[in-house]
């Protein structure tokens, strides 16, 4: 049996692409209607049907509705779209979908595989219009399928919004090695009272835009730990087997991989295993847990090409159901919100600063002639019964981060990190191989 003691740990020192199905009642053919960017799609030989609580249509149709140019491989059975430099590629009866833009090319697993029916090849609508850029949503009431083209709205008004925001990510996220330390501290407030939490350790690895992927040793106060278990539950509570633990966490060692690209923290080793890993597996924490929302989105942004884009995929989980008739209407009011908030016109700019405040986060960016040498991030925020505070200096020279959190409990933890960086060249993992185990 083990003894979780130390799992709210993770929310301080700790998505792949998430596509997920279009999930509907039994429905017969012919009565599902599709709308993409407020238009009804016209389906005059094959229409929309169900297999496995999943809609799909016919592949023709909703990709050349999107303006992609499409075409169908007999011999591979394979449906190929193209669209402004992105190409995606769908295969009968396999789940996976390759999609290549900018000559890199990834893979995406699904649920759902395109099949033949009828003479007509049918694809899951869900992942093919998020796969060229679309917010999609589902109104059971009208049996109504609502798609809007997030990304051709980016590339007509806000492609260019966001100059100083872009400048911030590419410093963010800059390719080189990385080498530093890291403290965690805090008071967790168990069943059993107030437990001290004093952990720190070395860091080193690589890093590039997508992720940070860091290794080292770390050590646990293990003996204050032990005083307060026995203040609280006495001596005798400390049997072998929490003994043995406290003496395997007091010097470890972790690998850890800081995912912008997943949004999220993957951390092995014997802490790993204690917070409810595998036995040489990986715990997978969402940045959200350990920033909070917003700030946890603008730590994964230097992941993304340019800041339009990272908005273009806040914008495609935006609920589109509560105004059918006007989806287009309700995605530009989201993306001029966001243009308000982070736009060029949001920052207030001297001969060597740019600044940006908002209720959410503060920006300063730092300027050498036109060259940005430094920004600093700072966001505070409430969210469900939790208070956090996160900053991050960065600049070419290196990073430092430091992330706190309350919850309603009591229990408070900061967490900070220091990286001297050498630039360079550097494809580091952007998630683990072997068992990964989501934080709960």
């Amino acid at each position: 049996m083990k003894h979780h003691l130390f799992r709210p740990l993770a929310t301080a020192f700790c998505t792949a692409l998430l596509l997920g199905g279009l999930s509907l009642p039994a429905q017969a053919a012919g009565e599902i209607t599709v709308r993409v960017d407020d238009q009804a799609v016209s389906f005059t030989d094959a229409y929309p049907l169900l297999r496995d609580d999943r809609t799909y249509v016919p592949f023709r149709a909703i990709f050349e509705q999107m303006d992609a140019s499409v075409s169908w491989d007999g011999a591979t059975q394979t449906v190929t779209a193209v669209r402004d430099g992105r190409t995606v590629v769908f295969q009968i009866g396999q789940t996976d979908i390759q999609i290549t833009e900018d000559g890199q090319s990834h893979t995406v697993s699904t649920d759902a595989a395109p099949f033949i029916e009828g003479s007509r090849t049918y694809v899951p609508v869900r992942f093919a219009s998020e796969s060229f850029g679309a917010c999609v949503d589902w109104v059971q009431s009208t049996q109504t399928v609502l798609i809007v083209d997030v990304d051709s709205l980016i590339d007509q008004a806000y492609a260019d919004a966001f100059g100083y925001m872009d400048a911030y990510l590419q410093l963010a996220g800059q390719d080189g090695t990385r080498t530093g330390s890291f403290t965690l501290s805090g008071q967790y407030q168990a069943a059993m009272g107030s437990l001290p939490i004093q952990l720190s350790g070395s860091a080193a690895g690589q890093s590039s835009a997508g992720a940070d992927a860091l290794s080292g040793a770390m050590q646990l106060d293990t003996a204050a730990i032990q005083a307060a278990i026995a203040t609280n539950e006495g001596t005798e509570v400390i049997d072998s087997r929490i003994q043995a633990l406290l003496d395997s966490l007091s010097n470890s060692s972790y690998e850890a991989i800081f995912s912008r690209t997943d949004r999220a923290l993957y951390l092995s080793g014997a802490l790993a295993t204690e917070l409810g890993a595998e036995a040489d597996g990986w715990l997978a924490i969402p940045f959200d847990v350990l920033a909070g929302q917003t700030a946890g989105g603008l730590l994964a942004a230097p992941a993304y090409d340019s800041f339009a884009e990272y908005a273009a995929s806040l914008a495609q989980q935006l609920d589109l159901e509560a105004a059918p008739d006007t989806t287009v209407q309700t995605v530009r009011t989201f993306l001029e919100g966001v243009r308000s908030s982070y736009g060029d016109q949001a920052f207030t700019r001297s001969d060597t600063q740019a600044t940006l405040t908002n209720s959410d986060c503060n920006l300063a960016l730092t300027y050498t002639g036109e060259t940005l040498t430094q920004a600093e991030l700072s966001c505070s925020a409430q969210e469900n019964g939790v208070s956090y505070t996160a900053s991050a200096r960065h600049a070419s020279t290196g990073l430092q981060l430091q992330l706190s959190r309350t919850d309603s409990a009591g229990s408070s933890l900061s967490f900070s990190i220091s990286l001297d960086a050498t630039p360079g060249e550097s494809s580091p993992a952007v998630r683990p191989s072997g068992d990964v185990t989501d934080w709960q």
